[in-house]
C-alpha cells in the first residue's frame, strides 16, 4: 500500500509531530511504502528546525520519499529548501492524493 503524509498546523503541536513521524517510520520499515510528506502552513516553519530538519532528512535518506513544502508558506516563512527538500504546490498534493492509497493528515 502507498501512502503519503501531510503535516500542517502552528508548529507547536509536538505530539502530531511525533505521531506523523512515528507512522512515517511504520510505513517504511514495512512491506508498504511512504511516497511523500508534504508540509503545510506552520510545518513549513517548524520542519526548517534543525531537530526536525535532519529526522526527516534521514527518512528521505534511508527511503527516498519526496520532501515538500508547501510553496506558499514557504514563501511566507521565507524558506529555501536544501538537502532532499522541494518546493510544490497544491496541485502536486491533489496529484499525490492520487497516486497514493491512504492520505493522512496531521495537524
Amino acid at each position: 500500500m502507498r501512502f503519503s503524509l501531510i503535516l500542517q498546523g502552528s508548529g507547536t503541536d509536538s505530539h502530531q509531530y511525533e505521531l506523523a513521524l512515528r507512522l512515517a517510520r511504520a510505513i517504511t520499515q514495512s512491506e508498504h511504502e511512504l511516497l511523500s510528506v508534504f508540509f503545510y502552513e506552520g510545518a513549513v516553519q517548524r520542519v526548517m528546525r534543525d531537530d526536525e530538519y535532519s529526522v526527516w532528512q534521514t527518512v528521505q535518506a534511508q527511503t527516498g520519499t519526496e520532501l515538500l513544502l508547501c510553496s506558499q508558506a514557504a514563501h511566507r516563512f521565507d524558506v529555501t529548501p536544501s538537502d532532499g527538500f522541494e518546493i510544490a504546490g497544491l496541485a502536486t498534493l491533489v496529484d499525490l492524493s492520487h497516486r497514493c492509497d491512504r492520505l493522512v493528515s496531521f495537524g
